[in-house]
């Protein structure tokens, strides 16, 4: 499972649809906000990889990503990944939700 708080513009979106789509014989899941760019979700989809999105403005609600981890551990609980990759644009916000990925039981 990759998990991202990329708002889908920039290199970090390209590198998430890239890493995302990689993956043969497995199925990629791949946790972020609704989507700016509809065109990297349908290439993601077409080569399998489900989406989960957050409910939320990860820019806007910058604090909430840095401080509540309760959308990552969800949605661990109910896909209970073999591995959480974090691809954050900001770095400090990789805590919670790799935390919650190891409370549970999944590498990172």
């Amino acid at each position: 499972m990759l998990y991202t708080d990329d708002p889908e513009f920039g290199g970090v979106a390209q590198w998430n649809t890239i890493f995302s789509s990689r993956w043969p014989n497995t199925v990629m899941r791949l946790v972020r906000p609704k989507p700016a760019a509809p065109a990297l979700v349908k290439e993601r989809e077409a080569v399998g990889v489900r989406h989960h999105w957050l409910d939320y403005d990860t820019g806007k609600e910058f604090g909430r990503t840095l401080e509540d981890r309760s959308d990552a551990e969800a949605i661990f609980r109910q896909d209970r990944p073999d591995l959480v990759v974090s691809r954050i644009a900001a770095r400090c916000r990789t805590w919670r939700p790799r935390q919650a990925a190891l409370d549970l039981g999944s590498p990172t």
